[in-house]
């Protein structure tokens, strides 16, 4: 009977291309041909950079580190199309899709840091903390939205523009047509708030997908896509675990 590995290499990637992101992650482990072929294929759905990140994330000392304490307070059984339904029904467009194949297919046990839609509880923030623990709360299980973060007009420079928040959608609507929405992912004890854009109107348009930072000075910090985010949260883990007293 003929096997998958009897395929040739141009009907594999046609299937690799199929393939949800925890069966990627088995593949790649298969055999040397499947690795050099899932590294080689048009994966869909941003799901050659989650896979990227998965094996980065596996090879990080902090990430192991904080699995001990992390995975016994995991939900493993949260309805992920429930949950982005419940965020989609607060926009009126597609949520970013790289942040959709995240929440549908990431393996609940590699969860980063506190960034997982499906947390039932958190570990305190003191001695018992798992290392590189964030001083802040999570609230992306929450399904927290700032519906109206609109941008001053000004032109971009350093990566920052000028906003301010208003919760009246309908009345500023007119007034400031450059708006963004944003699912909020974090807010921690200095007053900034951590947002993954979700939406965008205007020039705000452009910011869609991206993670930014709302600060206490009114000022949006526009960052870097979810992917590299959570890349980013990794290295801050690692670091914050190699200089415990920085």
């Amino acid at each position: 009977m003929m096997s998958l590995d009897d395929l040739p290499n141009e009907l594999i990637l046609l299937v690799i291309q199929q393939l949800p992101l925890p069966t990627l992650i088995t593949s790649r482990r298969a055999s040397r041909r499947w690795k050099q072929l899932t590294e080689s294929a048009q994966l869909l759905y941003g799901r050659k950079d989650l896979l990227g990140l998965y094996f980065e994330a596996v090879h990080n000392q902090a990430f192991l580190q904080m699995r001990p304490a992390l995975i016994p307070l995991l939900s493993r059984f949260g309805d992920r199309s429930r949950y982005l339904v419940s965020v989609q029904s607060e926009v009126a467009s597609p949520l970013p899709q790289i942040f959709v194949t995240w929440v549908l297919e990431w393996p609940t046990r590699a969860a980063i840091g506190e960034f997982w839609p499906f947390w039932y509880a958190l570990p305190p923030r003191g001695p018992d903390a798992p290392p590189g623990w964030r001083v802040g709360t999570s609230l992306l299980g929450a399904r927290r939205i700032v519906k109206n973060v609109i941008l001053g007009g000004e032109p971009i420079q350093d990566g920052v523009v000028s906003c301010r928040q208003t919760y009246d959608f309908q009345k500023e609507f007119c007034q400031h047509p450059n708006r963004a929405t944003g699912l909020v992912t974090s807010f921690d004890d200095k007053f900034s708030i951590e947002m993954l854009i979700i939406a965008g109107h205007g020039s705000a348009q452009s910011f869609v997908g991206s993670v930014c930072t709302l600060t206490s000075q009114n000022r949006l910090h526009v960052g870097s896509g979810w992917v590299p985010f959570l890349k980013a949260e990794l290295r801050r883990q690692e670091s914050a675990i190699r200089n415990p007293s920085g």
